[in-house]
């Protein structure tokens, strides 16, 4: 499955947070089970803005380190948690937050979304090794929902590309169907089948299509003359009617075709 990215979001008051979680994901970042993007990649000088506004546009998670600092901040507010917001709601991304400290989060559409952590045992009071505890805990939740997130992706691909081919196949079958006419079609059959195909010589508009017919499926290779006969020769000298079963025979390419036929999905109602 390709690599999926992790946008982190944070306040700089926060780093020491960030920093940590950084630490406990690098493992997953070397397997290549994903890769993240926070602020803290910009080179100096760069675009800054563009660049986050991108790293946005590429995430299907975004992990928030939900603080009074974070949800205090403009920046944060109008130009990541908006916009991640928005996004979630369009099924674009799954948020995933942590509580640092404590935060009137449920003010804010947080809310509505669970967090991987306690809120009522935020991070910035927890003992270094409980905490170190819980950055294991969550890790595996971000690295959870990453995979949920790629299997997801690669179910639809998948569903996708089956559409496609279905479409292909209806595409094939109506070129299919195609190359012979109703009534070429049903002599065909009828001569597989070994049915009786009645036409009068004698009948010239009648026998004229049917003649046109037998030419068509000769020419495709469908049918080929019985072997004592020499095919509408011998039918029109017989005159009168005649059965098509005495002078022509379905060969490998015609039985081929008819099997082919019936391998086909049916043509689409309406």
């Amino acid at each position: 499955m390709p690599t999926a990215q992790i946008f982190i979001s944070y306040s700089h008051q926060d780093k020491t947070f960030r920093d940590e979680l950084e630490t406990n994901l690098k493992p997953y970042l070397r397997a290549g089970s994903f890769t993240s993007y926070s602020d803290q990649q910009i080179a100096p000088g760069s675009q800054w803005f563009p660049e986050i506004e991108s790293a946005l546009a590429n995430s299907k998670i975004a992990v928030l380190l939900v603080s009074p600092h974070f949800l205090a901040s403009d920046f944060i507010h109008e130009r990541e948690l908006g916009p991640l917001l928005k996004k979630a709601e369009e099924g674009g991304v799954k948020i995933l937050w942590i509580p640092v400290r404590d935060s009137a989060y449920k003010v804010t559409p947080l809310k509505n979304y669970q967090a991987v952590h306690d809120p009522g045992d935020p991070l910035a009071k927890m003992t270094e090794a409980d905490r170190d505890s819980a950055w294991v805990t969550v890790c595996e939740k971000i690295e959870k929902a990453v995979s949920e997130v790629k299997t997801a992706k690669a179910i639809s691909d998948i569903e996708l590309k089956l559409g496609k081919q279905r479409e292909d196949i209806q595409t094939i079958a109506l070129l299919v169907r195609a190359v012979l006419t109703k009534y070429e079609l049903e002599i065909l059959q009828k001569l597989s089948k070994g049915e009786s195909i009645t036409t009068d010589t004698t009948n010239k508009i009648y026998y004229e299509g049917f003649k046109q017919a037998i030419l068509r499926l000769r020419g495709l290779g469908f049918i080929e003359n019985k072997k004592e006969k020499s095919g509408l020769s011998d039918l029109e000298q017989a005159g009168g009617i005649q059965d098509a079963r005495t002078y022509f025979q379905v060969i490998q390419e015609g039985e081929g075709f008819l099997a082919l036929l019936e391998r086909l999905p049916p043509p689409p109602s309406g």
